[in-house]
Formats: structure tokens, sequence, C-alpha cells
């Protein structure tokens, strides 16, 4: 065989290799299509890939895949994701014939009833199961990996610290036919949009228009948030709603802003000046509570009263204006 003809067979295999590659990686992204839409979970890395699948007890079963088997595994998983889907108990799958596989009978979750109850620190995404109704005040609290949650249509109730200290966190939506929560960008907010409830720490807070209300723990750690224009429909700040917002270094607080509670701007250290409105009528203990850097408190109503602490372990001399 001549040297062209050698060069025109090799060429013949690369191109029968890649198209051969390609069918498989559309095979392989048509099937996780299908089975991430249905999994409690699932995380994508370059080495591994591992589902989490829904227990109706509060359990889930993790199966997790190296990627160097995806082409040998993925028609037979597809068997064992359905069976996983359907119910099957772990006992019914743990003798899966596969070695790239491993199933580990894993709680990643509790739920007692329609309540999700707690959720293993270590996950990073999540789609919490239709059917849950309430986030308790510990769903996701310290889940410090935790990237992206997706609220169904059935969940009501969430606690103003489900997702406290979730630092990693920047993605947050609520699916479009619940009734109680809708998301604005990444921020939550009730269906009528007059009370904040979370901002993602690494998302852009987006405060619309309208919003009476900033809950408590609202902005709690972001670290997104380096200035903040108020709009004129908030009434209220509650408590620890700006809490530890080290960035943030500006607040522009409207002028028909009716109360600041306990602690709404515990620790934003960088915080040097702030204009309190004429609708205060009262700085209660520890407001800016460790704000190191706070100088100067403008007070616009002369009757507002500051009660003892308002300004506890504020290093600076603070200065007090009233205009």
């Amino acid at each position: 065989m001549s040297n062209e003809d050698k060069e025109f067979e090799k060429a013949k295999k690369k191109k029968k290799l890649e198209v051969s590659s390609a069918a498989a990686n559309a095979r392989i992204d048509a099937f996780f299509s299908d089975i991430v839409k249905r999994a409690f979970y699932c995380n994508r890395g370059k080495e591994k890939i591992t589902f989490g699948f829904d227990r109706a007890d509060g359990t889930v079963i993790e199966v997790a895949l190296s990627t160097a088997w995806s082409s040998v595994w993925i028609e037979t998983f597809r068997d064992l994701a359905e069976k996983l889907i359907a119910g099957a108990s772990f006992d019914d799958v743990k003798m899966f014939d596969c070695a790239a596989t491993r199933i580990d009978n894993v709680v990643l979750y509790t739920r007692q009833k329609d309540v999700l109850k707690r959720c293993q620190r270590r996950i990073r995404k999540i789609r919490i199961p239709d059917g849950i109704t309430v986030l308790s005040s510990e769903a996701f609290s310290y889940c410090y990996d935790l990237e992206s949650v997706f609220i169904p249509k059935s969940v009501k109730d969430i606690h103003a610290r489900s997702f406290y200290r979730c630092k990693s966190l920047a993605t947050l939506s609520v699916d479009e036919e619940n009734p109680y929560f809708c998301s604005v960008g990444n921020t939550l907010y009730t269906k009528d949009r007059q009370s904040l409830i979370f901002s993602p720490p690494l998302a852009e807070p987006i405060i619309v228009d309208g919003v009476k209300r900033i809950r408590k723990n609202a902005f709690a750690y972001n670290c997104k948030l380096t200035e903040l224009i108020l709009p004129k429909s908030v009434e209220v700040i509650e408590s620890q709603a700006f809490e530890c917002c080290d960035s943030l270094c500006k607040i522009e607080l409207n002028e028909g802003l009716k109360s600041i509670e306990m602690m709404a701007f515990n620790s934003c250290h960088l915080l040097k000046e702030v204009v309190i409105p004429s609708g205060v009528e009262v700085l209660h203990k520890s407001t800016f509570y460790l704000c190191p850097t706070l100088e100067k408190i403008t007070l616009r109503g002369n009757t507002i009263t500051i009660e003892p602490n308002a300004f506890s372990e504020c290093k600076k001399y603070i200065q007090i204006v009233r205009a």
C-alpha cells in the first residue's frame, strides 16, 4: 500500500472515530437531560458524575459513575435509573453489574412528612422535591458548598434562616406555578413582591419597587453588596437583615422607612455613615453592633429615641447629627 493510501485510510478511521464520538456525546447529553430532570441532584465533574435519587422515607440513593465509562454504561445505567426513580430499594439495585458504578445508601436530607428538616452540608445543587411545603430553620443553614437551589410549586413556608451562611449560593429559582413565592433574578420574594426574603451571597441583589419589608437575614453574609439605595416603598428592615455584609460601605435609606429592628446592620465592617429617615422613631439596641468604621449618624427626625448600646462595639467615636 502506498503512503498516499495509508494516509487516506488513516484519515477515514479518524473521521469515523470523530463521528462515533460525536454520536456518543449526543446520546449522553440526551440521557442527562432526561435523568437530571428527575434526579434529586446531579453533580457532573471531569472524572465523576454523581446522581442522587429521592426516597419517600427521606433517604437519597446516591450513584457515582466514572466518566471514562460513559460510552459503556449509559444504556445499562438507564435501566438502573428507571428502577431508582420508580422506587426500587437499595437492596434491589446494589448488585447492579457495572465496575464503574458505586451505589451508596446515604441520607442527604431529612424530612418529617412535608417538612424539609436538614440537608447534608456537602450538597452543592438541589432541586427540592415537589411535595415539600416547609423549609425549616436548619434546612440549608451552614451548607457552605451549596451553589444552586430550585424551589418547587409546593413550598409555602420558608424560615428566615433556611439559607443562613450559604456562602457559595449564587443561583436561586422558584417554580413559576408557586402561589407563595417568586424569584426576581436570583432574589427570593413573596409572590406579591412586597417582602424580600433572601438574596444569595454570590448573586447580584435585585430590590424591586413596591417591596415593603426586608426580611430577617435577607442579605446576611452577602459579599456582592457594596452600595445600596432602598426604594421609596420600603417600610421595615427586620433584625439582622444586613448582618455581616463585609463589603457594604454605603447605604441610602428611603424617607418612607418606619422601622429598623435590632442588629439590622450587625457587623457591617466598612459602613462609615448612615442617614436615618424621619419616619424611624427608635434606634434599637445593637442596631449597628460591631461596625468599627462607623463615624457619623444623621437623624432627620428630631424625636428619634436612641436606645442604650445601639452602637455597641463600634470602636470609633460616632458623631450624631440631628438634621
